[in-house]
Formats: structure tokens, sequence, C-alpha cells
């Protein structure tokens, strides 16, 4: 069994943040129990992305970012079709793959390493067996960001 509110929490320190919120708990769980499809990310966005304002939740960017100060991500004009691409192909991708590609493209103004984790729990629950503990969620995030670049 996912303790998805330990995963939620994990996750959210990883963006340094100190706990996950009652919503965001729900959000994760809501998230691993549909499919894993455009329309059910962009929603499960919608729903963890509290803290943005509302045109931004659930939408893909319509402007560049930067991480570090530094370009990051797809141009805001390619993200549409980059998705498309990203969901057309994801039932051949395995958790680190799909994880990897969706940080790539960092489609959107926020809460990205958030949706990308849930994405990869999804895959490796739903498609990859999972198992009960997750409490390796920080070792493993940095070692796939480091893995990808």
């Amino acid at each position: 069994m996912i303790d998805f509110k330990k995963f939620a929490t994990e996750s959210n320190k990883i963006e340094g943040e100190k706990k996950a919120s009652r919503n965001q708990v729900y959000a994760l769980q809501w998230f691993i129990s549909h499919e894993l499809t455009k329309k059910n990310t962009l929603e499960y966005h919608r729903m963890v992305a509290e803290n943005l304002p509302k045109e931004q939740r659930g939408v893909y960017r319509k402007f560049e970012i930067t991480i570090g100060g530094r370009p990051a991500g797809t141009p805001h004009y390619a993200i549409q079709n980059k998705m498309d691409d990203f969901f057309r192909g994801i039932e051949k991708m395995d958790s680190w793959e799909a994880h990897n590609l969706f940080e790539k493209i960092h489609p959107f103004s926020d809460y990205n390493g958030r949706t990308g984790r849930a994405i990869w729990l999804w895959k490796f629950l739903n498609e990859e067996g999972g198992w009960g503990s997750l409490s390796f969620l920080h070792r493993f995030y940095y070692q796939t960001l480091q893995h990808c670049l």
C-alpha cells in the first residue's frame, strides 16, 4: 500500500516545502486511480498547483521559463505538439523515461516536478508493479535528474 501523504510530502520537500496539503494528497490519489491521459494530467496539475494563479493551473505555459537563470524546457509555442507526442508514446515508456521526458518538456509555469513525479508514480504502480515503501524518493529523484543530463 502506498502512503500517498508521505509521497506528496517528500515530493514537496524536493521543492523546499515542509509538507503536503490535504488537497495535494487527494489530487495524487485521484491521479493514480485514473487513466494516464493528457486530460487527467492537466486536471491533476489544476488540483495540485493550488498556489498558482487560477489562469495558470491545468494549462500549458504561454511564456518561456528559466531555472537557475538558464532557459529551460520546450519553447512555449511548441509545448502542445511535444505533449501530444508525449502522450502518444507514453505506453512504450517506462517510469524513468516518462518522467525524464516530461521534465525536459517542462510544460507548466510551475509544479512540473510534482507533476512529473506523479507521472513517474503512476507508471511505476500501474505498469511496473510498484512496491510498498517509497521513502527513497529524494535519492531517486536526484539520481534521475543526473541520469538524464
